[in-house]
């Protein structure tokens, strides 16, 4: 949804701010899974 421009310029803020938040969380729980992988090889 953040790279849907049209969504950018219609959405309010705090639904924004919501899915930064989101975003966010998933980055950190991706890094996490490839940091576990990498020390299994």
């Amino acid at each position: 949804m953040l790279s849907n421009e049209k969504f950018m310029s219609k959405a309010p803020e705090a639904k924004v701010a919501e899915e930064r938040e989101k975003l966010a969380k998933y980055e950190a729980m991706m890094a996490q899974v490839e940091a576990r992988l990498a020390s299994m090889k």
